[in-house]
């Protein structure tokens, strides 16, 4: 069995940060919750992450621009989660330090690989 993982989930809607939380729970991971790119600073300061997912659409914030700090700060492995798609987003985030890209919606078994890899 793998050893587990904590994942940081960084998402506005409520209800998909439930249900993920929910299923990499179920799957023996620790998950941490943040709704805002705040929050998701103070956690990242506070734990050993190992990987961060995190939403690219935020009221006022831009994940995006997370990423960038990531990279440039923690450098934990982070992928995107959005409904946009396409060949310039993936490029855009490949070249901020990003990890990957998960199209919404997307198979829970895809964020197991990003985990476990």
């Amino acid at each position: 069995m793998n050893k587990e993982k904590v994942i940081l989930l960084i998402d506005d809607e409520k209800n998909t940060l439930d249900t993920l939380e929910a299923i990499l729970d179920q799957r023996g991971h620790k998950v941490l919750l943040a709704n805002n790119l705040q929050l998701a600073k103070k956690l990242i300061a506070d734990y050993a992450i190992d990987i961060i997912f995190c939403d690219i659409k935020f009221p006022n914030e831009n994940g995006l621009n997370f990423l960038e700090w990531n990279s440039k700060n923690n450098n934990i492995p982070t992928v995107i989660m959005t409904g946009q798609a396409g060949v310039l987003l993936k490029k855009e985030i490949e070249s901020l330090g990003g990890t990957g890209l998960l199209t919404k919606p997307f198979c829970y078994d895809q964020m197991e690989e990003y985990i476990n890899n």
